[in-house]
């Protein structure tokens, strides 16, 4: 039983892992388009920033 419960812990902890990397990719994916966009308005509108 001990060798059955411990592969469902390791099975358990993998799927958080992954379901964090998905997570946390997504979220960059997210903000990097949203900072793309807001520089293609800014060089649309003619007024580039400088930060």
């Amino acid at each position: 039983m001990a060798g059955t419960s411990a592969l469902v812990w390791v099975l358990l902890g993998g799927c958080v892992v992954a379901l964090g990397v998905c997570v946390v990719g997504g979220l960059a994916v997210v903000v990097r388009g949203k900072v793309e966009i807001a520089r293609i308005n800014a060089g649309a509108a003619g007024k580039p920033r400088k930060s």
